[in-house]
C-alpha cells in the first residue's frame, strides 16, 4: 500500500477476505490512516502466533506502524489458500 500498488496489495488478500472487503475499501482505509497520522515512516515486527488444529492452520503477525504523527498496532491474519499464504484479515488498533 505504501508503494501505491493497490492491485498488488489487494491480490495478497484471501478469497474470504475479498468477499467482505472491496479494493476501494482497502484504499479508503489506508488513505484515512495516512490523513489522520501522516505518512508511514516505518514498522516494528513484534512476533507471530500459529494457530493449528487438524483441519486448519492460520498465522497471525503483529507489528507497530510508525507514522509521522502517531502509531498503530496492526495484526495480520493469514491462511493458506491454493498453496499460498494470503491475508485473511487485518486488525488495526489506532
Amino acid at each position: 500500500m505504501k508503494a501505491g500498488q493497490l492491485d498488488a496489495a489487494y491480490n495478497l488478500l484471501s478469497s474470504r477476505c475479498k468477499a467482505s472487503t472491496t479494493k476501494e475499501q482497502l484504499r479508503d482505509y489506508w488513505e484515512l490512516e495516512e490523513k489522520n497520522k501522516g505518512n508511514l515512516k516505518g514498522w516494528l515486527f513484534h512476533g507471530f502466533r500459529i494457530h493449528y488444529n487438524f483441519s486448519y492452520t492460520s498465522i497471525n503477525f503483529t507489528y507497530t506502524l510508525r507514522y509521522a504523527n502517531g502509531y498503530s498496532t496492526i495484526r495480520i491474519g493469514c491462511e493458506e489458500e491454493n498453496g499460498k499464504w494470503l491475508i485473511l484479515g487485518i486488525d488495526y488498533n489506532s
